[in-house]
């Protein structure tokens, strides 16, 4: 199991509420991921689940946790599976848009290691498959009317996804800032997308599809613990991948799995 070696802290601006949060990381003895706003612990996993609309939040008793699967991307990346994130606010904040800041300040220190189970057999629902892979791989199309048509495929370096940033179509601005989302969004933050072209640069060509791998990521975490495969997904979103986790959720129960660490 793999924790923290020390107190880390970052703050910022809720992409969807505009408002200022901070988060302070624990080391935590025990397996697991937690939240914890207002002293009310929040798990991270799919029972705690309020919210899938632009983003995943988590609550319990009433407190929330919005946008939790960058953060949680990460985690799954460096195999973090036991720590404490204290929350000042209610949203978790959005930095850059991906998941770099959270990656550069957590990857030194990591302690621990690294557990993960695979799969022995094949599975899949709708657009979504995982295949027994002995390293983690994702391959992502992602494509619709207004915002283009991406692939990539995560071959297994944290790199490959970490920095990728948040994105919407053009013509899907005024709907989602109708919805009351999207209040801190910015060009800083956001990749703007019309028809295959970004109005602010992109960092790779590809960056779409490889921001969903860090959000799918993030959401997969949400199980419980690190499934190791070769995943394909096809336009993902918070809800599918949800399905997804409560669809293996299920399955696991059933199949056979090879549990590993490693360092």
């Amino acid at each position: 199991m793999a924790t923290l070696r020390e107190r880390v802290e970052f703050c910022g601006y809720g992409v969807h509420t505009g408002s200022f949060s901070r988060l302070v990381l624990l080391p935590k003895g025990d397996k697991g991921i937690v939240f914890v706003r207002d002293g009310v612990e929040i798990p991270a996993t799919w029972e705690f689940v309020e919210d899938t609309t632009l983003s995943t939040s988590l609550g319990r008793l009433g407190k929330k946790v919005s946008t939790v699967e960058h953060l949680l991307g990460v985690f799954f990346l460096l195999g973090i599976d036991r720590v404490l994130v204290l929350v000042e606010g209610e949203e978790i904040p959005i930095m850059d848009g991906s998941g770099g800041v959270f990656y550069e300040g957590l990857k030194d220190k990591v302690v621990g290691e690294r557990e993960g189970i695979y799969l022995i057999e094949g599975l899949s629902f709708g657009d979504y498959s995982a295949k027994p892979s002995r390293d983690l791989r994702v391959s992502c199309q992602v494509s619709s009317e207004g915002l283009g048509s991406f692939f990539y495929e995560f071959k297994g370096r944290a790199e490959e996804v970490v920095y990728a940033r948040t994105f919407c179509a053009k013509k899907n601005v005024r709907k989602i800032l109708s919805l009351g989302k999207g209040k801190g969004a910015s060009l800083e933050n956001t990749l703007i997308l019309e028809e295959g072209k970004a109005l602010n640069p992109m960092r790779f060509e590809e960056e779409p599809a490889r921001h969903k791998i860090l959000d799918f990521l993030g959401d997969l975490y949400l199980l419980g613990q690190r499934l190791i495969a070769f995943y394909s997904i096809k336009n993902p979103g918070h809800s599918k991948n949800l399905s997804f986790v409560l669809y293996l959720k299920e399955k696991l129960k059933f199949l056979p799995l090879l549990s590993l660490t490693s360092k």
